[in-house]
């Protein structure tokens, strides 16, 4: 027993000197600095995200540090077509160490080509969302329907989206709930028609996706 005891103090500070420790930032642009923090048990990489809204030819891009589980590792580059001039784009990398200040945005491209697919678009901060019909582009075969209940600074506000998108990112659609800017997003509905997500359980789905709803709305 005297042994054992003698044994945990070491165990402790070797497993405080394995913490992983992150930059955490977010800006504008395409770069931001801040403090490095260590990371709480769950979160085992380090995430540089991008985010880019365009609304009527007026675009903003954004990046973001952080923590996050290795899980969203495999999340796809994402697309969204509102409709009317409104787009998101958006792309994670998982980084550890020096690595993290090199990563650079990897945006999927914008399609202009209709390929024949349409879909019903709007996207509105509100409880209601009045849907108009809209070309589909490229390998943007699917529609997808998202309702959502964000809370920042103790305020809650609903948002609605609806629109074109590609399959990889409809595989990953599910319902859950993320943290992210320090807000929490209650995802009330998250589908795609044709359905494509049976199975599929990815609880991180959305964390790029209202990073970008929240310049979308500072944009509109």
């Amino acid at each position: 027993m005297q042994d054992l005891l003698k044994v945990f103090p070491l165990f402790v500070i070797l497993t405080i000197g394995t913490s992983l420790k992150c930059e955490v930032c977010y800006n504008l642009g395409l770069a931001c600095h801040g403090p490095v923090k260590t990371c709480p048990p769950k979160k085992d990489t380090c995430v540089v995200a991008f985010a880019e809204s365009t609304i009527e030819g007026k675009t903003i891009l954004t990046v973001e540090k952080s923590c996050d589980s290795s899980k969203i590792c495999s999340t796809p580059p994402m697309y969204f077509y509102l409709g009317l001039g409104k787009t998101l784009r958006t792309s994670l990398t998982c980084c550890r160490g020096d690595a993290c200040g090199k990563v650079k945005p990897k945006l999927p491209p914008i399609e202009t080509k209709a390929n024949g697919k349409q879909c019903p678009t709007c996207y509105a901060w509100s409880d209601t969302c009045n849907a108009k019909m809209m070309n589909c582009t490229g390998l943007e075969t699917y529609c997808f329907d998202v309702a959502a209940t964000t809370y920042s600074n103790g305020q809650r506000q609903r948002n609605i989206m609806k629109g074109c998108t590609t399959k990889s990112v409809c595989v990953s659609i599910t319902r859950g709930q993320s943290h992210f800017l320090g807000s929490v997003d209650v995802v009330e509905k998250a589908k795609c028609t044709p359905d494509v997500s049976r199975g599929s359980r990815s609880s991180e789905l959305l964390l790029l996706t209202f990073s970008g709803l929240l310049l979308l709305k500072f944009l509109s």
